[in-house]
This record gives structure tokens, C-alpha cells and sequence, in this order.
């Protein structure tokens, strides 16, 4: 019987992917929505003005109007970033403490009280991760702004019509919406796993000095050829040591999922302790 068999341990790791993608799925829901009403405001915004062939005064103006949308929205941005990042620790926290637990009960026949002050990463406006979360919508912001830029100094040049200019302008936010999916999910699997590797650093300073990280990948049609290449070879390491892989003829480093956009692997405890049992972790 292997390791998976005797803790039921892809059925606990799974549960714990789905919450944070769950998390992931409902941050990045609250955040284009504030988006979808930029756009509506923008877009009665722009139909107050007088119609008829679009010109150089009217192109500045649609611009401010699209710059005060977007500012109008950064502070509501900034609190899903904030709260988004605050669930995601405080998850990987609860997720890595029921972890020990239930193998440290399986294997060694206790369940030893874990610290809270240990596993809590507190995440706050100065932290580094969740600057780098707002960065990245930042970015997401300047590259809507120049790609809508672009697209209306083409009208102006072709001489479009108001009216379908305003739609150009109404289809260009709509079209971005999946990029901003994509950013919360990295960012927030990044603070998950992140937040984990720190909780199990100090567990290992105060409390497992033998414990390891190893990684879950769940396994399905949307699953990458990196990660089945990673489940397959099962890496587990010391937890300042970084994961490697060679794909295609290139080697490929990280410390902590996720590798890439949309990976969905995340990290899990492991101690030497466990392998008594288990042919998996041999």
C-alpha cells in the first residue's frame, strides 16, 4: 500500500486545490466586474458627446474619459488585492496545519498542537508579494490604456464614425477581461505556496527539524506537460532548495508553484518519519 493509499492524501491535497482555485475564481470574478462598470461608465460617458466623424479633440477626450475610469476603479482594485491576498495566506495556513496533522497522526500516532504564531504569515499593504499582485494590475491598466490608445488613433486616421468608435472602445475592455483571470490566479497561487513555504520554515526551525516540501499536481485534461513531468519524478527537497525539470531540452528552476500561468500544483509537508510505510516516497 502506498502513500497516497494510506492517508488518503490525494483526496485532502485535492480539496485544498480546489479551495484556492475556488478563491482564485471568485477574486478574479469580484475584479472584472469593477471593470465591466468602467466600462459602462466609460461607455455613457462617451455617448453624451456630439456625434458625427471622429477627431482629434474628440480622441483626447475619450482618452481622459478612459484614464478617470481607471482611476476611479484603483482603489477598489487595491482592496481585492488586500483581501485576496489576506484569504489566500491565511488558507495555505489552515491547509498546512491540517496537513501535518493528519500525516503526523497517521504515521507517528499523534496529532501535536501546531503554534499559530508559527504558521501565520501576516499579509499586509508592504508586503512584497502583495506589492507585486498590484504591480501586476498596474501593468494590466498601462497596457489597456496604450492598446486602447493605438486603436483610436487608427480611427481617427481612417476617419470612423463616433458611434463605432465608442463600440471599438466598448469590444477593446471586453476582449482583456481573461488577462485579468490570469493575473489573479498566478498572483494568488504564488502567495499561497509562498505563504506556505514560510509557515513550514518555521515549523522546521522550531518544531520538525526534518521537514521537507514536496508538490500535488492534480491531474486532468487541463493539466501541463510540466507537471506530469514533475508527478512523475515526485521531487521532495529541502525547503530553501528550489524544484527543477528539463522540458524539451531546457531546464527549468522555481522554489515554490506556480511555475507558469495556470499552475495549479501546490506545495505539501513531508518528513522523513513518513517513509516508513510507504513505497511512494521511497
Amino acid at each position: 500500500m502506498n502513500f497516497f493509499e494510506q492517508v488518503d492524501l490525494l483526496k485532502i491535497a485535492e480539496k485544498h486545490i480546489r479551495r484556492i482555485v475556488g478563491l482564485e475564481m471568485e477574486q478574479s470574478r469580484n475584479l472584472q466586474k469593477h471593470y465591466v462598470e468602467a466600462r459602462k461608465r466609460i461607455r455613457a460617458r462617451l455617448l453624451s458627446i456630439k456625434k458625427g466623424s471622429f477627431t482629434e479633440a474628440q480622441l483626447k477626450i475619450v482618452l481622459i474619459q478612459v484614464e478617470t475610469a481607471l482611476r476611479e476603479i484603483s482603489p477598489l482594485l487595491g482592496q481585492e488585492v488586500v483581501f485576496g491576498s489576506q484569504m489566500a495566506a491565511e488558507q495555505s495556513n489552515d491547509d498546512l496545519t491540517k496537513e501535518l496533522n493528519l500525516f503526523e497522526k497517521k504515521f507517528n500516532g499523534i496529532t501535536q498542537p501546531i503554534p499559530l504564531e508559527i504558521v501565520i504569515e501576516s499579509m499586509n499593504k508592504e508586503n512584497l508579494l502583495v506589492s507585486q499582485f498590484q504591480s501586476s494590475l498596474n501593468a494590466y491598466n498601462s497596457d489597456l490604456r496604450t492598446k486602447i490608445q493605438r486603436e483610436l488613433t487608427q480611427a481617427l486616421i481612417m476617419k470612423m464614425p463616433y458611434q463605432m468608435v465608442i463600440e471599438k472602445v466598448n469590444h477593446g475592455l471586453m476582449i482583456e477581461e481573461w488577462k485579468v483571470a490570469r493575473i489573479v490566479r498566478t498572483e494568488l497561487h504564488n502567495i499561497y505556496n509562498v505563504s506556505k513555504i514560510k509557515g513550514m520554515r518555521q515549523l522546521k526551525e522550531k518544531t520538525y527539524p526534518d521537514l521537507k516540501k514536496a508538490m500535488i499536481h492534480p491531474m486532468d485534461a487541463r493539466t501541463g506537460e510540466d507537471s506530469k513531468i514533475l508527478a512523475k519524478k515526485n521531487p521532495i527537497i529541502d525547503i530553501d532548495k528550489t524544484f527543477s525539470y528539463t522540458l524539451h531540452g531546457k531546464k527549468y528552476e522555481f522554489f515554490a508553484p506556480p511555475n507558469r500561468p495556470n499552475d495549479r500544483a501546490i506545495l505539501i509537508p513531508y518528513r522523513k518519519s513518513w517513509e516508513k510505510d510507504s513505497i511512494f516516497w521511497a
